[in-house]
Order: structure tokens, then sequence, then C-alpha cells
């Protein structure tokens, strides 16, 4: 009995010592153009007509897209010099892609914005709301691969948030939202996931959030490899099983 103890006191620990995370299961994406390593993308991001100050609102929402293309590895992203007032159609969009030599336009319209001041229980918020839509087409063909059309909401305190500080806030929480209406698929399905205090888990589970459950096992694999939190990693390796409907070695 004392072995026994012994023998089942470490896994004990690490279950204990693990946080638990509920994750939705994710699939990336991947635009109908022909596979190819560093797809080259270009991002136009257009704010409404009523907003004198338009760059302050198209350039934390053209940010938060750019960085969720980059973290995806999957995309070279290319710019082209900018101009004030520009208004994008389609095929307006399209030739600025082929003029850089892009093989596919994310163009985001920013249709509504709005953030003000108020006060709620004595205390005053920044509260604020701002909606759009993102457009993903391939170049040459003006072929529209994809729409998403969302909406966020942000109520903050002011006394811990300059107005500057909620916009962009506000338009970066879209921005993700734009990301994942394009290039990701919601299943709905969840798993758990060992989260350990020794953060050994943590690529993994930041890969498996993106959809990448083949990189998020490789990740736990390695971990079991250097044996570091291997009960975590071995129940994280049953749930990416789960998520990806393979079968992951033990």
């Amino acid at each position: 009995m004392k072995r026994l103890s012994s023998l089942l006191l470490p896994s004990l620990l690490v279950a204990g010592c693990a946080a638990a995370l509920r994750v939705e299961v994710v699939r990336p994406l991947d635009p109908m153009v022909p596979e190819r390593d560093g797809r080259r993308i270009l991002v136009l991001v257009e704010g409404p007509d009523c907003e004198r100050d338009r760059a302050e609102l198209e350039t934390p929402l053209k940010a938060a897209l750019m960085e969720g293309l980059l973290e995806r590895g999957r995309f070279d992203v290319v710019e082209r010099p900018p101009a004030r007032g520009e208004r994008w159609t389609i095929p307006s969009a399209s030739f600025h892609g082929r003029a850089v030599g892009a093989d596919l336009v994310l163009l985001c319209r920013l249709t509504h914005f709005s953030l003000r001041s108020d006060i709620h229980h004595v205390r005053r918020y920044w509260d604020g709301s701002a909606a759009g839509e993102a457009v993903l087409i391939a170049v040459p063909s003006e072929r529209v691969l994809r729409v998403a059309g969302e909406q966020e909401y942000l109520s903050t305190r002011a006394k811990y948030s300059a107005k500057a500080y909620a916009r962009d806030l506000l338009l970066s929480g879209l921005g993700r939202k734009f990301f994942d209406g394009l290039f990701v698929e919601r299943t709905g399905r969840f798993v758990e996931l060992a989260d350990p205090a020794d953060g050994s888990q943590r690529e993994g589970i930041e890969q498996a959030k993106k959809g990448d459950w083949e990189g998020a096992a490789r990740s736990w694999k390695r971990s079991i490899a250097e044996g570091r939190s291997e009960a975590a990693a071995r129940q994280n390796l049953r749930a990416a099983s789960e998520a990806s409907g393979g079968h992951e070695e033990r």
C-alpha cells in the first residue's frame, strides 16, 4: 500500500495543481486558392464616412487583422502606400492586390462606431459599439471567397482607461472577430485541457485555441519526452485525439 501511494502521489500532485481549461474545438479554414506556402495577402480597411478621424479607427482594426494572419504562419502580408479617404469596391481592391503581387485581398469595412462616456452606479465608464463586414477576395478573378459580418461591444471603467485606449480595445476585438469569421470554423464542441502551474503545457494550449491540434500534440509529446508534467501532457494528448478525431500515441 505504501509503495502504491508513492507511485500515485506524483500524478495526483500534478492533477491537483493543474487548472482545467475548457477550450472550444476550432478548425482553421484555408482560402480556396492553389496551395502554396506563404500566400501573399493585402489587407484594406475603410472607416465610416461620418467619422472625421477615419485613420484613427482604421489603424487598430487593421493591426488586429494583420496580427491574426501573421500568427497563422501561412500568409505573407503585403503593404501598399496609404491614401486618405479611399473607398473600396471589389474590382478596385482586386486591382490594387494585383499591383502589389497579392494572391488574396482582405477588405474590411467599418460601418458603425460609437464610443461615449456614461455613468453606471456612480462610476464613469466608456461604453462603445462597433460593427462592419469583411470580405475575402481572390486575385485576379475578383471572386468573393468568404464574407463575415460582426459586431463588438465594450464597457470599461473610464478611471483606468483613456478614450484612445478604449477605442483601440473595441476595434481590436472587432478585428479578431472578423479574422475568426473568415479563417476559423467553430464546431460548438469543447474539450478540457490541463494547464499546470509550471506553464509546460501553455504552448500547446495556445496552438489548440487556434485550431492547430497537430502542433499542440507535438508540443505535449515534447513535454512527455522531457519529463515535464507528464500526466497533464497525456491528458491533453487524449483531448487532442478527441478533437481531431485521430488516435494520438499515448
